[in-house]
């Protein structure tokens, strides 16, 4: 019989081996898409490190577990198909979905610190503070990509980087929304009671 630390080194393991092979298919995508693939890793074995995974239930976990896979590839694919030539009449909607996607993962990768931070704010204070720490990181980043495309062209194209960057920040909202609809749903009641 296989013991849990056993069944724990091996789901690292594999994390570790799919993350690598993300990374290597990212560098061919966007230089900026392995840091990112790489951070988001770091901050899921953080939490194994630290033990903050094993706060969540079971239940919990598998959702958690799920989504930590999910995300990283299909924001993989997104990006490859952002980047084909074939798909660019679906440009805005794959952006959309990308972005609101990012935003409900990110409320799931921080899952361990919120259900932490759960005990000493309670449950409606959670939402409100899970929601306005994703949403603003997400619109600082918007802002500041804006600002690096509208500073190198400034042209007439800076009329759909304006409107790309409201449509983002749009999307985080929505995402932010539908991670903290993933959790409510994962954990039923328990998280609306103090």
């Amino acid at each position: 019989m296989i013991d849990n630390f056993t069944k724990q080194v091996a789901a690292i393991k594999f994390r570790i081996l799919y993350f690598c092979i993300l990374i290597v298919a990212g560098v061919f995508i966007t230089p900026l898409w392995p840091a990112f693939l790489i951070v988001w890793l770091s901050i899921s074995l953080y939490w194994d490190y630290t033990g903050q995974s094993l706060q969540l239930t079971k239940d919990e976990h598998k959702v958690y577990n799920f989504l930590i896979y999910l995300y990283p590839l299909i924001g993989t694919l997104i990006k490859v198909f952002i980047l084909t030539k074939y798909f660019t009449s679906i440009y805005f909607w794959l952006n959309r979905i990308e972005h609101a996607m990012w935003a409900m993962a990110l409320v799931i990768l921080l899952w361990p610190a919120w259900k932490s931070l759960q005990k000493k704010v309670g449950s409606i204070a959670l939402v409100i503070i899970i929601f306005s720490v994703v949403c603003l990181f997400g619109n600082m980043v918007e802002i500041v990509e804006f600002g690096f495309r509208y500073f190198r062209t400034i042209s007439d194209s800076s009329v759909f980087y304006y409107t790309d960057t409201l449509f983002d920040i749009i999307s985080n909202f929505f995402g932010a929304g539908l991670g903290i609809l993933v959790i409510l749903k994962s954990v039923k009641p328990k998280l609306l009671t103090k």
